[in-house]
């Protein structure tokens, strides 16, 4: 009796779990399309922390704050061969950010290519940027970036839109030299604000630009 109480009671937990997800898709989804804009534009603030090198030194840490705009461009789709979220995509684009470390503020721009999906990346969002620029004592600087996280474009939903605004959060990691020995590891997060502020729905928690 009691081994057929445990399998039902098993059997009632995981019929709720279905329960659940199936309302978190219903609530989320939406039949309609979803069409990239050919430009697509975007700003965030942004706070991270690290370690940091210099020559003879030992390495010490550092915390950060960042504010930063991009714009990307259409570059290429390819099929989704899990039919979920739309097709996958890419783009790229130039950005611009500047940077208010505990031991030195730069400003940067380069260049990024951004992997997402059309409708919902289910899969997440990712870029790499790449970039240098000069800091506050006119020594140049390196850096390449990696992040991820949650891209919301809720403008896709219009038919054919030419250009419309991106928001979202992501995390990031970004490795910076110049060319005296100088080197830093750093990682945080970066927030378009409008993304954490009212009004709230699953679909924009979740990033859903168009149905699932």
């Amino acid at each position: 009796m009691a081994f057929t109480a445990g399998v039902v009671e098993s059997s009632s937990y995981v019929r709720g779990i279905r329960a659940v997800f199936v309302l978190a898709l219903v609530l989320v989804a939406d039949p309609a399309h979803a069409d990239p804009a050919d430009v697509e534009w975007t700003w965030w603030l942004g706070s991270g922390g690290g370690f940091a090198r210099a020559p003879n030194e030992d390495d010490k840490f550092v915390f950060a704050f960042r504010l930063g705009a991009a714009v990307d461009f259409k570059l290429t789709q390819f099929a989704n061969p899990w039919h979920v979220g739309g097709d996958f995509e890419l783009r790229w684009g130039p950005w611009l950010l500047a940077e208010s470390r505990s031991d030195m503020q730069y400003v940067q721009a380069g260049l990024a290519v951004d992997f997402t999906q059309v409708r919902h990346a289910d899969f997440g969002s990712y870029m790499l940027r790449g970039g240098a620029g000069i800091n506050a004592d006119g020594d140049p600087i390196m850096s390449l970036m990696f992040l991820g996280g949650i891209r919301y474009a809720p403008g896709r939903r219009n038919e054919k839109p030419k250009v419309l605004f991106s928001s979202g959060g992501r995390i990031y990691g970004m490795l910076a030299s110049d060319f005296d020995g100088h080197a830093s590891l750093t990682v945080g997060f970066e927030l378009e604000p409008t993304w954490a502020l009212p009004p709230y729905s699953l679909r924009k928690l979740a990033g859903a630009s168009g149905g699932f």
